[in-house]
């Protein structure tokens, strides 16, 4: 258990860590490597198979917690009306990074059109670029 005054203990707080893979990784690895190597220090980028969806479900929830929002609502998804709304922040987020159109994302993610194709036309350096770090 983390004590109070430990780097990222309010975010961990914030996460719903009693829900089996709720919690995006990226989240995770964050607040455990800072506990052990630092609040300033930078962990290691996400591996070559990381998930675009992933990172952007990490992103969205680092919006809300900076917003003072529940972030373990957003990540937990309840009701048909809030499952729909994070697909769609997801989606926005998710075609901002990769540099797609909203439906190339919401196909990228499983939802939406079949358009697989054109989702894939995404600039490859766009996904392999490293993400802007989610500090404070």
């Amino acid at each position: 258990m983390s004590t109070p005054d430990a780097p990222k203990a309010a975010l961990s707080m914030a996460l719903p860590f009693d829900q089996v893979d709720v919690v995006p990784q990226r989240l995770s690895d964050k607040i455990i490597w800072q506990s052990i190597f630092g609040a300033d220090s930078k962990p290691p980028p996400a591996g070559p198979n990381h998930s675009p969806a992933e990172r952007a479900r990490a992103t969205g929830a680092m919006k809300r917690f900076r917003a003072g929002r529940n972030v373990a609502r957003f990540l937990l998804g309840r009701g048909e009306d809030e499952d729909e709304e994070r697909l769609n922040v997801t989606a926005r987020l998710l075609g901002a990074s990769l540099g797609l159109t909203p439906e190339q994302a919401l196909a990228r993610l499983g939802e939406g059109s079949d358009d697989e194709d054109e989702a894939d036309e995404a600039p490859e350096a766009a996904e392999n670029e490293a993400v802007e770090d989610d500090d404070d």
